[in-house]
């Protein structure tokens, strides 16, 4: 056993950042998908009307399943089930119903808030039927979103045709072909059904993964214990490694396209553009924004670079005193650290914007080089950004913006006069602005203000979970069970059973002595969520489930 031990801790301090990467390199596939056909992309797609990527699955699973000669059930029982509509049928039979989730309930889940300015929605639906037309998949229903995203270049695209555009995006474009650029990359993702059978698992899974519950322990573990004692550098310690293996982790919170999928997204954007009749140049804009933007993030120091020499020095020294079980802790710790670095050097040097503008330009010379552009189109994205109620929103999002930026500094009384304007204006309710001042009272340890915040975020009609978990958690913190519950009967709906809501209800059903309810409701979130599997199954034991995560991570690192 101790030279398995031994064995792991070796592998842990050879496990240095280039090597996770050359694995990630690996496995990612290095052929150019303009070169695997003449012509253009859009040419080569079945004209026909777009099905949702779950059903043209099953539907293409059971076509092959028909020219088999043995019997196949999507149910499992065995039952010859003949036709393929009927194969088709009896897998929706059985469907989780996580997977019927509309996509503005799912970028609920993660967005902080969901913009709605009418001139702007329409602008951008206007674009967006547009870039259609020429598709030779007909019927997508494309519905376009703005959310209150700071990074530019962070659209999504979910598998019901809901789009997300980021705020930042609306603001920092140039004309009206670079967002049509960014629309029809998304777009096109919709349309070749850019999503895997176990997409929504995926979905549901890593939305609430250990590394958001650690996160959410730690932080508020680090507030309780204050500074100064061995106390708070563990907390420290564990707010590190948390914040560490959630930016690894949330690479899942919404669909890592391959390189194939970003490649045909890429194609066939250009093909819809230039069809569309937009300036081909809104592409190469985009991208070259796109790629400043990753230039900025790659020049940024490593944050985990003192806490990653610390645990090194930590892990020889446990070693050389054949401390096996304090080292392999730490060896854990070290290798999240690695991975998730690892992971997010593969994100920006894995098809690169560089990359990528590279291959549009070769495959634009090799179909479009005597294309003639229209003029670039800038007025009725300048009069959109002019109405007054983008003005008023653009600067409570900026105000709002600033404060959080501050608060993080430590400037917490300019932090407080940016928050107080982000919601002196008509925008006082919104999730984003609220969220803000938030996140500036809970800095200034005004808990019962940082509360009200939340609560008055509540008014926003596309509220986000994080709200409901956020005011969840400050109210079972301070003894308010009941008013916890109704947070938790709220949200529990409104989003579909969220695999972040079960460990708190599972413990509220347990306290107020509902056992057979929280067993239940136990079993049901270890089918739906692995990852919050074991916290569902402590809060089924009466134990609060915050709790018994950090007595356990306190073990790990003594």
């Amino acid at each position: 056993m101790i030279l398995v031990l031994a064995a792991v801790l070796a592998l842990g301090t050879l496990w240095p950042v280039n090597a996770a990467h050359a694995f990630l390199d690996r496995i990612l596939p290095s052929t150019d998908t303009k070169d695997e056909f003449d012509g253009r992309f859009i040419d080569t797609l079945t004209p026909g009307a777009w099905k949702p990527p779950l059903e043209a699955a099953m539907r293409e699973a059971a076509e092959k399943s028909s020219d088999s000669p043995s019997s196949f059930s999507f149910g499992g029982s065995g039952d010859d089930v003949s036709s393929v509509e009927d194969k088709i049928g009896a897998k929706n039979a059985i469907r989780p119903e996580f997977e019927e989730i509309p996509g503005l309930t799912m970028l609920r889940m993660d967005e902080r808030g969901i913009v709605v300015l009418p001139a702007l929605d329409a602008y951008l639906a206007g674009i967006a039927r547009r870039l259609l037309e020429p598709s030779p998949i007909t019927g997508a229903p494309i519905t376009v979103y703005v959310t209150a995203s700071e990074r530019y270049g962070e659209a999504k695209a979910l598998p019901d045709g809901t789009i997300a555009i980021p705020m930042a995006s609306i603001l920092q474009a140039d004309s009206e072909d670079e967002l049509a650029a960014l629309l029809a990359h998304e777009i096109s993702h919709v349309l070749r059904g850019h999503h895997d059978l176990d997409w929504f698992e995926q979905r549901q899974g890593n939305l609430v993964s250990g590394a958001e519950l650690m996160l959410g322990l730690a932080s508020g573990l680090a507030q309780q214990v204050g500074k100064g004692n061995e106390m708070a550098a563990k907390a420290a310690r564990i707010l590190i490694v948390a914040e560490a293996t959630m930016a690894a982790t949330s690479k899942g919170l919404f669909p890592s396209w391959t390189r194939e999928h970003e490649d045909e997204a890429d194609l066939l954007g250009l093909d819809l553009l230039i069809a569309a009749g937009y300036n081909y140049d809104g592409m190469f804009t985009l991208m070259q924004k796109m790629e400043e933007a990753e230039l900025i993030e790659a020049s940024k120091p490593d944050p985990y670079q003192e806490a990653r020499k610390a645990l090194e020095e930590e892990i020889q020294q446990q070693t050389n005193q054949g401390n096996i079980g304090a080292a392999l802790g730490n060896v854990l710790q070290a290798a999240t650290l690695e991975f998730g670095t690892a992971l997010n050097r593969a994100s920006a040097d894995h098809r690169s914007a560089t990359d990528r503008l590279e291959s549009i330009r070769d495959y634009f010379d090799r179909e479009y080089a005597d294309e003639i552009p229209p003029a670039m189109t800038a007025l009725p994205l300048e009069q959109v950004r002019k109405s007054r109620e983008f003005i008023e929103f653009a600067e409570a999002y900026k105000d709002a913006s600033e404060a959080l930026d501050l608060a993080e500094k430590g400037e917490l009384s300019a932090a407080e006069k940016a928050a107080r304007s982000a919601v002196s204006g008509p925008y006082k309710n919104h999730a984003w602005t609220r969220y803000a001042f938030y996140k500036v009272r809970l800095e200034q340890g005004h808990r019962d203000r940082a509360m009200q915040n939340l609560e008055l975020a509540l008014n926003d009609p596309y509220v986000p979970l994080s709200v409901y978990t956020e005011l969840e958690k400050m109210n079972r913190k301070a003894g308010s069970m009941d008013s916890a519950a109704r947070v938790l009967a709220s949200a529990w709906e409104e989003f579909q059973r969220p695999a972040a809501l079960y460990p708190p209800l599972i413990h509220h059903h347990q306290r107020k002595g509902e056992k057979a309810r929280a067993q239940e409701l136990a079993i049901e979130c270890a089918f739906k969520n692995r990852e919050v599997a074991k916290i569902c199954r402590t809060a089924a034991e009466g134990r609060d489930p915050d709790m018994a995560r950090t007595q356990s991570w306190l073990q790990a690192l003594r």
